[in-house]
């Protein structure tokens, strides 16, 4: 089964007034005025760690976490991915092959409807 990339998920404002981009990565609180809150929830943590001086440089900095994140599903790269799939591909085909298949012998169904 192939990798599925249809969910894709922002950071947003923990109060949901403020959506980052995907370029947004230098941003570290919210845009909107009278808001400012911070986009990670352990980011006092990450600085901390960042200017400490006696930290061991090849020790990693903690991931930093978002407060908040919404999540989407992109129909038109969900219904890529079922055309892309050759065994859903077969699946979907199914009615126009077997109609073509067996045009003879149809009494002029054409669909579920008909």
């Amino acid at each position: 089964m192939k990798e599925s990339n249809i969910t894709i998920k922002h950071d947003i404002c923990p109060h949901g007034c403020y959506l980052y981009l995907v370029r947004h990565t230098d941003l570290t609180q919210c845009q909107a005025d009278d808001c400012n809150l911070p986009r990670y929830r352990n980011s006092l943590q990450y600085d901390l760690e960042r200017n400490d001086v006696n930290r061991d440089p090849t020790m990693s900095l903690p991931e930093l976490m978002p407060n908040r994140q919404i999540t989407y599903t992109s129909i038109g790269k969900a219904l890529t991915e079922l055309w892309a799939d050759d065994e859903k591909l077969d699946i979907l085909n199914y009615g126009h092959d077997f109609l073509s298949d067996n045009y003879e012998n149809s009494t002029g169904y054409k669909d579920v409807f008909s």
